[in-house]
């Protein structure tokens, strides 16, 4: 069966005032309401049709989702058709017929045992080799993950145990919440489904993970939580598969394949750096319910990862800043940027726009009003054995984002913290009298 032929076949095809869901490449019927994917899993249709105002809505969406009657569903029934914005957000009602029913099963699994679905490592993930960022998996693996993660978001809502509700989402929220790309991606150049960076296959997995670093009976709500899981993000480090002494031995020998949560949870080893903590970050928000989503090339406008929770109105601006070292004194809640000034002066710009755009220059002040406000161990103990000319060394690093007299009060502040550089106190940035090292050592 060629291509076509079997992105077809996974397709339910539901009749839309006259026009049929379908793949990119067939011809677009007038009138037809649809916006067209390539993607073989799911469809989305945009808008709803014209239908006779006595049907409940998903009648008038054409929803070719099957409600179950078994009574252990009763209550997730009653929410997709209660709920509008949540059903359509998770495109179930034009999702292939097999991961319609993934879901279901998956669903009644959670409720029966009480535990959060899960799903087994996608094959391709048995054999990495290093330096593979990306994998393929199937299309029943994807719709495996994506099945298990809709059901998961019901369950957890369902259980009472947020103190957050889906039903008070925006449509735009519930989307970004519910979008498989926080997981996995259509590529179709390959025509395969792909993922990057990180693993992150399973709820039971992730919910274990979130749990662990910060304790779902603590949460009130999601701000002051995305703060908590930085606090713990900030005991993590940059990957490096071969640092060198001074006397120029390698050390390290961090693994260069793709991790699991499981195992980034248990090294605190960023293997691809901000990629991979941008969306292990994204992982744990989701995990609770709370809508994130990482995007590319605006960071200092080439390709490093952002996480954005437009719903806490947060921006992890670069995954790595929970372990930059020049950062380490910078208190977890004042790391993160506002996704207000994110939205109008970076993300309204193209992305890869160069590290000497506006945009990119824009993408970084928060990081440096961060770093002349809580001045690092790292950056007093570099100025301080600077025997050179220490202004110099301010100046070549900082010079672009700081006029004189910011320099001069940075200056000034180092000097005063660090008694004219006899004393050098380690970082406390959360005020607990811990700090952290980053440095692998032999």
């Amino acid at each position: 069966m060629n291509t076509k032929n079997k992105i077809k076949s996974l397709i339910t095809v539901a009749t839309l005032s006259g026009c049929t869901a379908a793949p990119l490449e067939e011809q677009v019927m007038e009138n037809c309401a649809l916006t067209y994917s390539s993607d073989p899993v799911l469809e989305l249709c945009d808008k709803t049709i014209v239908s006779s105002p006595q049907l409940p809505f998903w009648n008038k969406l054409n929803c070719a989702l099957n409600f179950p009657s078994d009574p252990v569903l009763k209550p997730y029934v009653k929410t997709l058709k209660e709920n509008a914005d949540i059903l359509q957000a998770t495109q179930l009602c034009t999702a292939t017929p097999q991961l319609q029913q993934l879901f279901w099963n998956k669903l009644k699994l959670a409720e029966e045992t009480n535990a959060a679905p899960s799903n087994t490592i996608p094959a391709s993930f048995n054999d990495l080799a290093p330096k593979e960022y990306f994998k393929d998996i199937t299309v029943t693996e994807a719709e495996q993950i994506q099945a298990a993660y809709l059901a998961h978001a019901l369950w957890i809502d369902q259980s009472g145990v947020l103190p957050w509700k889906l039903a008070d989402y925006q449509p735009e929220e519930l989307n970004t919440l519910f979008n498989q790309k926080n997981r996995f991606w259509w590529s179709p150049e390959k025509e395969e489904y792909q993922i990057g960076f990180l693993l992150d296959h399973s709820p039971a997995i992730s919910l274990s993970i979130a749990q662990k670093t910060v304790d779902i009976d603590s949460l009130t709500d999601q701000k002051s939580t995305i703060i908590e899981f930085v606090k713990k993000f900030r005991h993590f480090r940059h990957g490096n598969p071969g640092a060198k002494n001074g006397e120029g031995e390698v050390y390290c020998f961090d693994l260069e394949t793709i991790p699991t949560l499981e195992e980034m949870d248990k090294e605190k080893i960023a293997r691809f750096g901000c990629k991979s903590m941008a969306s292990y970050a994204c992982s744990l928000a989701t995990a609770y319910n709370i809508p994130c989503e990482t995007t590319e090339g605006y960071y200092d406008g080439v390709g490093h990862r952002t996480a954005l929770l437009k719903i806490t109105e947060q921006v992890l601006a670069h995954g790595d800043h929970v372990y930059e070292h020049y950062l380490l004194n910078t208190p977890s809640e004042k790391l993160l940027d506002d996704y207000q000034f994110w939205e109008e002066e970076i993300l309204a710009h193209p992305a890869y726009s160069g590290v000497d755009s506006e945009a990119a220059h824009q993408s970084r002040v928060h990081e440096m009003n961060n770093i002349i406000t809580y001045p690092s161990n790292f950056l007093m103990k570099g100025y301080c054995q600077n025997k050179v000319d220490k202004r110099a060394a301010l100046e070549n690093y900082f010079g672009e984002y700081f006029d004189g007299a910011k320099l001069d009060l940075l200056e000034q502040k180092i000097i005063e913290i660090t008694q004219n550089c006899t004393v050098i106190p380690e970082d406390n940035p959360d005020g607990t009298g811990e700090s952290y090292h980053h440095i692998c050592t032999l």
